[in-house]
């Protein structure tokens, strides 16, 4: 199966791991598929370690935030540090309803867009659900 190539831009200090990330970076790919739990302190570097799981995973990634201001870094890392084009990074908060791309697609939203009772939810809400609930993810990340 073909996979476009994307990568960290070659100015990104994410090109350079610490001696934490990569201990973080071996956990995920010793994990052989399985699900499994990466704790690290703040200021560690989850965010790189992140993208770069995502990047390495293929095209359909999710990524689950605590609020609002999470989604916003990790788009803005993956704007700013990859070579990733923005129509392919896609947020959906209360506030941010990207479009998404059923093909490629970073999927950054909040774990609260998909708490919760159905009923509540408009339109908008109910189709991206669907969308995330009967798509084939490569790697699903919540992020703290």
């Amino acid at each position: 199966m073909w996979k476009p190539t994307f990568m960290f831009k070659e100015s990104s200090p994410f090109n350079v791991m610490s001696e934490p990330q990569e201990r973080m970076m071996l956990a995920i790919n010793n994990s052989e598929g399985r699900s499994g739990l990466v704790v690290a302190p703040c200021g560690s570097g989850k965010s790189a370690v992140l993208i770069k799981a995502a990047m390495e995973a293929g095209t359909m990634v999710i990524i689950f935030c605590y609020e609002s201001q999470g989604v916003k870094q990790i788009a803005n890392d993956l704007d700013k540090h990859t070579t990733l084009i923005k129509p392919q990074i896609c947020t959906y908060t209360g506030k941010d309803k990207k479009k998404h791309n059923s093909r490629f697609c970073y999927l950054i939203t909040t774990y609260g867009m998909f708490a919760g009772p159905e009923e509540r939810r408009n339109q908008a809400s109910r189709e991206m659900r669907d969308f995330v609930f009967k798509t084939h993810w490569d790697l699903m990340c919540c992020d703290e």
